[in-house]
């Protein structure tokens, strides 16, 4: 354990087509039609597109470019989507967005991934663009190092998403994990709108049983930090910020807590393992699955490593 950075410890519970079925008035199935007319609809509220940063530096665009991104968006329903490659919820997002990327980007829709950082670290291109490449991800990404889109929709959650008709008016906001199926004929819906002869598919299929409405969910142990800003240590060494300190294993170990064993040096954002010897990571948590951002002291970015 002691070659790895620790960044944060991140636990959690964790017929297409018209037919005679349809609604011409919206192009949807009823059944679409009430998924969609679960989310509230923003146009009456006349809410528009934010300006958004065509001049960045062009590392500060992925898979586009500033002028790309500008023309790419003219009369489409554009769909905004703030992440952090770091972020668990957002991860467990991913494969949605991918999905609906494959299916619409030829029937009207552009999705624009925000990638809004947490942690300094996720500032550096190179890290974000191995991400991307990580992830997979093919759409148009912005770095909003400075959370300059973030503060424009006055955002305040990972992850976010923002969808915007062809007109540029914003028509509907959701946060946070869950009604990808809801959300997905909204999108349709839109895409109709904008549209009235477009083929629409079957909505993409629940990936996770832990998607689907109605499904229980018992409460995990929380999101936990290692750097000095943010943290939940349940050791009883005092620890100086920047200055290697050798901690041990209290027993019995709180819940909820983190426990570091053998010399680790504690910084603002994150804990490295600095001695010699043995360096361990104990926690007494509770959830069906466990996610922990690292990164090998020669690595640049590691995906989230899960068991």
């Amino acid at each position: 354990m002691q070659t790895f950075f620790l960044l944060s410890f991140i636990l959690l519970l964790s017929s297409c087509g018209k037919n005679q079925s349809m609604n011409t008035s919206t192009g949807l199935s009823p059944e679409k039609q009430k998924l969609a007319a679960s989310l509230e609809d923003l146009g009456s509220e006349h809410i528009r597109m934010p300006k958004l940063p065509y001049n960045y530096h062009p590392s500060e665009y992925h898979n586009t470019t500033g002028s790309g991104i500008e023309q790419s968006l003219k009369g489409k329903v554009v769909l905004i989507d703030i992440w952090d490659y770091t972020c668990v919820n957002c991860i467990r997002t991913l494969p949605y967005i991918k999905s609906w990327n494959e299916k619409y980007k030829d029937k009207g829709l552009v999705i624009l991934g925000v990638h809004t950082p947490e942690f300094e670290f996720e500032k550096d291109p190179e890290n974000l663009g191995a991400a991307v490449k990580g992830f997979q991800l093919t759409y148009p990404i912005i770095a909003d190092n400075n959370k300059e889109i973030w503060n424009s929709l006055a955002n305040r959650y990972w992850p976010a998403k923002y969808i915007f008709d062809a007109k540029g008016i914003m028509r509907a906001s959701h946060f946070g994990e869950g009604e990808y199926q809801e959300f997905e004929a909204f999108i349709q819906k839109l895409l109709f709108e904008r549209d009235s002869t477009v083929s629409l598919p079957e909505l993409t299929p629940h990936v996770r049983e832990s998607d689907k409405a109605g499904a229980v969910c018992y409460k995990p142990t929380p999101e936990l930090y290692f750097g000095f800003e943010r943290n939940k240590l349940g050791n009883r060494e005092a620890f100086p910020l920047h200055k290697t300190t050798k901690f041990m294993v209290q027993q019995p170990m709180e819940e909820d807590a983190i426990y570091l064993e053998g010399e680790w040096k504690i910084e603002h954002q994150f804990a490295a393992a600095s001695g010699n010897g043995e360096s361990s990571i104990n926690i007494n948590y509770e959830a069906k699955e466990a996610n922990i951002v690292i990164r090998p002291r020669r690595a640049r970015w590691q995906t989230p490593c899960q068991s």
